[in-house]
């Protein structure tokens, strides 16, 4: 089978992430496997690829000073994506992001193949364009079928789209050298790791509050996020106000979260928004202790609250503050919660949910 991709960039991010990773399964299963990113310079991935991936840079990401520019410069893409799959003729295309979904529907009416959609993004927030929500309620009843991560998100569209939406969360890959029997270890530093770009939605600034509110009382525990951003000198800057220069770290982006996140003893998402929360479900493969804000949406799905992780009202740090001591003062409930969020991998396996693409796809060729 011929499966070709479309999607912005393959920088770091989880959306790229989990395109790389079905892209490799793919690949790995023999078909004939290529990814179209919208600009040239987004060709190398930041994830390893699968040597027989072929990735075609369109050169048309181009940024747009003007709406009039933003026109050109979307009706380019459109062409561009149009002319390179009339060429690759693939038996399906699967597209990620609304932009780029709203981009690929519209470059192959009329072509031969299904084109599935995927939102990646909470649908409630994201677009925050008028010109782009409008857009996807009047094209994204032309797909063939909209995947989507969480039952409640189809709220957010309307009925005729709903009939098209099938929901398939994010595969987590096992992790081979995860904290089996999680064992709280006496060690000088215990660490406190997220994960995640440097942005407003990962709600950063409200974790290092948080941490600041228990730092005096537990000076043998550190913060590290890793990952990049725009808000990084801000966040920087907070850490400094804070009086946590000492305790806090930004190392930026890691190649390796898995290594990350084994040397960690506690793992906080302080997200007020999620497509799909990768990290959390990452750090539970690896069998570490989770507290998460409630928000929109999974955690909620994937968090029995105080069996296999802590949940907490969204945005509430003082919540968030109690919940990180009470778990660094309670070594059994630690451990406790480490066993079960390993489980994760029971319901979410890649080979489970690749089964459920899988399924889809020859519905559809």
């Amino acid at each position: 089978m011929k499966l070709a991709f479309t999607i912005s960039t393959l920088s770091q991010g989880g959306a790229e992430r989990v395109i790389t990773n079905m892209a490799n399964h793919w690949a790995g299963k023999g078909h004939e496997v290529t990814i179209l990113t919208l600009s040239v310079s987004s060709i190398n991935s930041f994830f390893k690829l699968d040597s027989s991936i072929k990735v075609v840079g369109l050169a048309a990401g181009r940024s747009s000073k003007n709406p009039f520019e933003a026109v050109i410069n979307n009706a380019r893409r459109i062409f561009a994506i149009r002319k390179t799959l009339k060429t690759l003729a693939p038996d399906i295309l699967i597209s990620f992001m609304t932009e780029t979904n709203i981009l690929s529907i519209i470059s192959t009416v009329g072509l031969s193949f299904p084109v599935i959609v995927s939102e990646r993004a909470n649908p409630k927030v994201y677009p925050n364009s008028i010109i782009w929500k409008l857009l996807r309620s009047v094209v994204y009843p032309i797909a063939d079928k909209i995947i989507l991560q969480s039952e409640a998100s189809k709220d957010n569209f309307s009925g005729i789209i709903k009939k098209k939406c099938a929901v398939i969360p994010n595969p987590v890959s096992y992790v081979k050298d995860s904290k089996q029997d999680f064992k709280v270890t006496i060690k000088q530093k215990k660490t406190i790791v997220s994960l995640g770009r440097l942005v407003e939605e990962k709600g950063y600034d409200l974790l290092l509050n948080a941490f600041s509110r228990i730092r005096a009382h537990h000076n043998d525990w550190s913060l590290v996020i890793y990952g990049d951003g725009p808000l990084r000198g801000q966040l920087e800057g907070a850490m400094d106000e804070l009086k946590l220069s000492d305790a806090v770290q930004f190392p930026g982006i890691t190649n390796d979260p898995t290594e990350a996140l084994l040397k960690a003893d506690l793992f906080v998402l302080s997200s007020t928004t999620e497509g799909f929360p990768n990290a959390l479900c990452e750090a539970m493969a690896c069998g570490l202790p989770v507290i998460s804000f409630d928000c929109l949406y999974w955690p909620a799905e994937i968090i029995d609250n105080g069996k296999n992780g802590i949940l907490v009202p969204t945005g509430d740090v003082n919540k968030l503050a109690e919940a990180m001591e009470a778990l660094i003062n309670d070594n059994d409930h630690r451990e406790t919660l480490a066993k079960e969020a390993r489980k994760i991998t029971e319901r979410l396996g890649a080979d489970k949910i690749m089964e459920a693409w899988s399924k889809l796809i020859d519905k559809l060729v």
